[in-house]
Formats: structure tokens, C-alpha cells, sequence
């Protein structure tokens, strides 16, 4: 009978905490996206009005120098039409700007309507926010600029680091990519480091061999992971509990929703992570630093 009654009492608090945090996180999201749209029409209106004297002198240097300061510095895709929707400057991917969705938003904004409020953009989407402004002349529409902004919270990583890397003067030496853990470009690294994330991958494995490839001959690979010992028993503490029930949660679905799905968990353990090195073609491993809440390994080829 407790046990029924402490089963529902749980089901009960886990619908009321439901009904509680989904409003929240709707106003959050949408609070978080109405930033960001006032941001992005800031940005496309001011890019309008170095738009302005372009199209009316067909004088593009100085606006697609812009265009790709701008793409450069926070990888937004831009593009200035004139009147009859021709292209006369853009950034990213060309084939982009044909395709019927990103037409449709340029000849609205050619129509004098403005593109891009209303939409809430949550974590797990990824389509890029658009916003197109119409440019006018004495009230008359003379083009349209459409910007194609990163939503996810990765991109915003690597946009601040590129400005960081500016604002330090490194930008010639140092490179910010998105890419993912079996394809990142480069080889003879002398140091690859993964921070927490290996037990994460679907394919660690697949990495591993990766980052074998990838690295020079005397390389090393650093490994950080969560501090998990090799027995139940080893994790029966407040942090091992705390780390399995982030495994629980979020660790071991995220590993299971990719290919492969090895699902290692936050507590795979120094003999796993170990294995796993192995496997990608490794032959030296050892335990290099610990503190109580990671582990910290060295794997050389």
C-alpha cells in the first residue's frame, strides 16, 4: 500500500511540475528569441541603409565588404536584392538564396512587409532565424536584405571565440569550426582534448579511431571525463549518485539517440574509457590527474 501511494504521490508532483515549468519555458524561449529578433532587425537595418546608396550607384564594394565582415565574424548568411530580386551581394552558401522558402521571404520583403518576428525558437530546433527588411528610397522599395542567423547555442559559442580571437589579435593563427567528432578536418595534431564528452558520442569509438588519424605520431589525447570507478559499489556516494542520475537523464539517451548508441554513461569508469581508447587504435593509456568530480587520461598512439 506505501509503496502505491508514494508511486502516485510521484506521478502527481511530476504533473504538477509539468504544468508549472512548460509556461515557464515557453515564456523564456520566447523572451530569448524576441531578443535576438530585435538584434538580428537592428543588424539588417543597418545593413538596409548601406544598401541604399549601392543600389541606387551600383557601387557594391563597400557593402559586400560588410556583407563578409559580417559572415566572417558571427557566420550569418546575408544577401542584398534589388528590385526585380536580383542578388547583387551575398555571403554563405549561393544555392541557398534559391530555394523557394528563402525566394518567398526576399519578395515579401521586396513587397515592402518585414520577415522574421512571431517565430519562438527552442533548443532542439536548428533552422536558421530569418529576417529580411525591405531597403526604401524617399518610401519607395528599392531592394531587400535577408540575414540567416545560427539559433543553436554551439554557433553562439564559436561566433564569441572569433571575436575574442580579434578582439586579441590571433585571428590569423587561430581557427573556430563546428564539426563533428569522426570528420573535423586537420591532421599531425600534437594535442587533441575532449572535456567531458566522449561518454556522450553515440560512436566513441568512431572517435577515437578519428582522433588517432588526426593526431602526429608523438601526439597526445587528452581525455576529461566524469570521476566513476569501475564498480557500482565504487559509486554508491553523493557524487557518483548525482552522476548517475545525470546518466540517467540526459548521458545515456543522448549516446543512444546517434549511430551506434554505445551509451557509455556519465559512470563508465576508468577500464571502459580505457577499452574504448583501445578499440581506436591506441596503445598507451594511463590515468594522468583526478580531482572528486573528474578524471583526467592520457592516450598516445
Amino acid at each position: 500500500m506505501r509503496y502505491r501511494l508514494v508511486a502516485t504521490y510521484l506521478v502527481l508532483l511530476t504533473l504538477v511540475l509539468l504544468a508549472l515549468e512548460i509556461p515557464l519555458a515557453a515564456n523564456v524561449a520566447a523572451s530569448r528569441t524576441q531578443a535576438v529578433v530585435i538584434d538580428r532587425n537592428a543588424d539588417a537595418a543597418r545593413l538596409a541603409s548601406l544598401a541604399d546608396p549601392a543600389l541606387r550607384t551600383g557601387e557594391t564594394q563597400t557593402l559586400t565588404d560588410e556583407l563578409d565582415r559580417y559572415y566572417d565574424l558571427f557566420d550569418i548568411t546575408a544577401a542584398v536584392a534589388d528590385r526585380d530580386g536580383r542578388l547583387v551581394a551575398s555571403t554563405g552558401d549561393p544555392q541557398v538564396f534559391d530555394t523557394p522558402q528563402v525566394r518567398g521571404w526576399l519578395n515579401q520583403a521586396l513587397a515592402g512587409e518585414r520577415v522574421g518576428a512571431g517565430r519562438t525558437v527552442w533548443p532542439w530546433q536548428h533552422a536558421r532565424l530569418a529576417i529580411a527588411v525591405p531597403v526604401t528610397t524617399a518610401g519607395e522599395v528599392v531592394g531587400a536584405v535577408l540575414t540567416l542567423s545560427p539559433v543553436d547555442k554551439l554557433q553562439a559559442s564559436i561566433d564569441r571565440a572569433r571575436e575574442a580571437a580579434r578582439e586579441a589579435g590571433v585571428q590569423d593563427r587561430v581557427t573556430f569550426a563546428l564539426a563533428s567528432a569522426k570528420d573535423y578536418p586537420g591532421s599531425g595534431y600534437d594535442l587533441v582534448c575532449v572535456f567531458d564528452c566522449l561518454h556522450d558520442m553515440g560512436d566513441p569509438v568512431g572517435a577515437a579511431r578519428h582522433v588517432r588519424q588526426a593526431l602526429a605520431d608523438d601526439g597526445t589525447w587528452m581525455v576529461v571525463e566524469p570521476f566513476a570507478g569501475d564498480r557500482v559499489e565504487q559509486n554508491l556516494n553523493p557524487v557518483g549518485r548525482a552522476y548517475y542520475a545525470f546518466s540517467t537523464l540526459l548521458c545515456t539517451p543522448a549516446s543512444l539517440s546517434q549511430e551506434v548508441g554505445l551509451a557509455l554513461g556519465a559512470q563508465a569508469g576508468e577500464a571502459r574509457i580505457g577499452d574504448v581508447v583501445s578499440a581506436g587504435g591506441f596503445t598507451r593509456f594511463r590515468r594522468a590527474a583526478e580531482t572528486p568530480f573528474n578524471l583526467v587520461f592520457e592516450a598516445r598512439p
